[in-house]
This record gives C-alpha cells, sequence and structure tokens, in this order.
C-alpha cells in the first residue's frame, strides 16, 4: 500500500488514513486504515493536526499544493504560492506552526508577503480578495482578505516598507487565536449565541498567549493582536483602549478586519456590495480612524470596476472605468439593443446615477 502525506487542509470524505493519527497527548484520534467522515474531519481539524498521511488511491486527484513535500518543512513553496487556495493553505500553515510548534516560520511568511504585495502590483485590492464559501472555512480566507486590504491601505497610506511589513505580519495573524476557540464556534451556521460570542472574544487574548510563547515573535506583532479589535471610542475588546491608546498600524488592521468581513458571505446574511460596505464603514466614524477608512473606500471603490449596475433611468451596463477622486460617477458601459454597447460617463451626465449594484465581479471562490 502506498501512501502520501496531504495538507489536511484538503481531507476529503472518503479518504483512507494511511498511518494512525495521534493527538499532542497521544491520543488515538483515529487508526490506520479508517475512513475520514465530516465529524472526524472536524475532530482532526480541532486538534491543530497540520499533515495527514492517507492511501494514495491512483483515483485520487488532489492539486499539486495540497500534498506535502516533509523536506521543505511541510510545505511546497513554489505550489502554494502559485494560487490563492495554494496561498491560503500556506497561511493556515504558519498559523499552525505558531500554536503548535511556538515558533514562526519567517521564510514562509516572507514568501506570503511577496506574493500578496506581487499581486496588487498587477491588480486592484478588490479584485484580489476571495469571496470564499459562506459554509466553509470563513478564517483562512477572511485571513487572506485582512492582508490584502492591511497592506494596500499601508501603501495607499505612504508607510515606509518595514512598517507594511509589520502590518502585514500583523494581518496574517491577528485571529490566531481563534485556532484556540472551538471550530464549531466560529463556524456556526447562524447568528453567534451571547454564550459563543463571550468565548471568541477571548481570542486576542489567546493570540497574544500564543505569541508570547512563540520565538521571533516582536512586541509590535502582540499589540497588532491584541489591538484589532479596539475602538476610538472605547466600546471595542480586550482592554476598552481609546484613540489615545491605538498607533496607525493598530488602527489600519483594526478596519481592514471590518472592511474585508463585511464583503464576504456569512451563513446567515450575503456579502455586503462594496457601496453598502462603504457607507457602513463611513457611519462608525467613532469607531475607526476616518483617514485609513477613507483610504480603504477608494481603494476598494463604491461600485468597482466589473459590477453589473443599475442606473437611474433604468438602463443596466458594466462599470468600465472607476475613479479614485470621483467614486459616485464611474465611467459605465451600457448595452443598447441593436447598437454596439455604449459608454456613459457619469460624471458629465446629471442627474444620471447608479441606483443599485445588481452583481459584483467579487463572487469567486478561491483557486
Amino acid at each position: 500500500m502506498s501512501t502520501c502525506t496531504i495538507d489536511t487542509a484538503y481531507m476529503k470524505p472518503g479518504m483512507r488514513i494511511g498511518r494512525t493519527v495521534l493527538s499532542d497527548k497521544g491520543q488515538v484520534l483515529a487508526p490506520s486504515g479508517t475512513s475520514l467522515t465530516a465529524a472526524l474531519i472536524r475532530t482532526i481539524l480541532d486538534a491543530n493536526i497540520l499533515h495527514l498521511v492517507i492511501q494514495d488511491d491512483p483515483g485520487l486527484k488532489l492539486p499539486p499544493e495540497a500534498r506535502v513535500d516533509e523536506t521543505f518543512g511541510g510545505m511546497k513553496t513554489d505550489a502554494a504560492m502559485a494560487t490563492t487556495e495554494g496561498w491560503i493553505s500556506m497561511a493556515r500553515h504558519v498559523m499552525l506552526e505558531c500554536i503548535r510548534e511556538k515558533k514562526l516560520d519567517i521564510d514562509n511568511i516572507k514568501s506570503l508577503a511577496e506574493a500578496c504585495m506581487g499581486r496588487l502590483k498587477t491588480e486592484s485590492p478588490y479584485a484580489a480578495l476571495v469571496a470564499g464559501d459562506p459554509n466553509g472555512n470563513f478564517l483562512f480566507h477572511h485571513t487572506h482578505n485582512v492582508c490584502v486590504l492591511g497592506v494596500a491601505a499601508a501603501q495607499g497610506l505612504g508607510l515606509p516598507a518595514a512598517a507594511v511589513m509589520d502590518i502585514f505580519v500583523g494581518a496574517i495573524f491577528h485571529d490566531v487565536g481563534m485556532l484556540q476557540v472551538p471550530e464549531h464556534m466560529w463556524v456556526s451556521p447562524k447568528p453567534l449565541t451571547r454564550m459563543f460570542r463571550s468565548e471568541i472574544d477571548k481570542h486576542p487574548a489567546f493570540g497574544c498567549s500564543a505569541l508570547r510563547r512563540t520565538e521571533g515573535a516582536s512586541e509590535t506583532l502582540v499589540k497588532l493582536v491584541m489591538d484589532h479589535h479596539e475602538r476610538l471610542d472605547g466600546s471595542g475588546y480586550p482592554d476598552r483602549k481609546v484613540a489615545a491608546d491605538l498607533d496607525l498600524p493598530s488602527r489600519i488592521v483594526a478596519a481592514a478586519d471590518v472592511y474585508a468581513a463585511l464583503l464576504m458571505p456569512r451563513p446567515w446574511r450575503p456579502p455586503f456590495s462594496p457601496d453598502k460596505a462603504a457607507k457602513e464603514m463611513l457611519a462608525q466614524r467613532d469607531k475607526f480612524d476616518q483617514k485609513v477608512v477613507g483610504r480603504l473606500v477608494q481603494i476598494i471603490g463604491i461600485f468597482p470596476v466589473g459590477c453589473t449596475v443599475k442606473l437611474s433611468d433604468g438602463r443596466v451596463g458594466v462599470v468600465s472605468e472607476s475613479r479614485p477622486k470621483d467614486l459616485l460617477h464611474p465611467l459605465v458601459t451600457v448595452a443598447a439593443k441593436n447598437r454596439p454597447p455604449q459608454p456613459v460617463d457619469l460624471a458629465a451626465s446629471a442627474p444620471l446615477a447608479v441606483l443599485e449594484i445588481l452583481s459584483t465581479p467579487h463572487a469567486r471562490t478561491p483557486g
């Protein structure tokens, strides 16, 4: 019987275990030969197990990044960086290593940063976001999006390269404490109960505790993780800090965290459209740094390129250009019967305006 080692992010029901799975305490979670079920997959993930030996069935179809090359720290870096899903798998690996091995995988963190910043050179931040699966693994898809928005905001605000890197690392680890919260709480198909919320609210402290035991974790990183749910008006947690206590990197990660969450679907709600997400963030001026929020709104756009919109005269078109200095008046290409599509410049067509967004290009799963 041949076997192969896979990243546990790629486990599927029906795969057959090729080596007995043990917990950190030596407890047998599943003997060799056991077929994976949805319940067993959740047990293995809850135990923070990074890799799993499975029987290598000839019919098993896995993407290249799923297979683990254990001679290179458990990840094939080139394959992992080739796709967004590979990037997310690598980020998951880095976060779990922090919790389990108490170390920061500096080389892979640098690779993740280079891939994120490289992507932002070739596509807009909004296009770089992943929609994710509302019933799937929100945590790591959300981490990806917070990194994209955090880096884009930091660069847009003109921060030096070292500060941008600090913010990227803070974004990677901002929710690392969630790995110590039972998974069924943060993948709940319903809005959180008071009990679940009180447990989840502990995750900044859990994350800081893990990082303080982790070799190579800086105080800057610890502070970013502790402060990402604090708010300028003192309404955040865990320490109810106020504006004077929160530096710019903390404000950037906090705003990117909420903005990214609004743009992703959850089991109990669809994603906010870009215009509604911007309105929600701008309405919370007492909680978030408005210079940071303003930059994020400008970066993401209100009507991003590729959005299908309905105009106030009833026509439907697709946004072909979004102007950072005039976000409310994009250039829209409108379909016309028996004629080629027509460009409509809303900046020169008052009182014509966008009535609503009908669909967005940000409706894809990672890949």
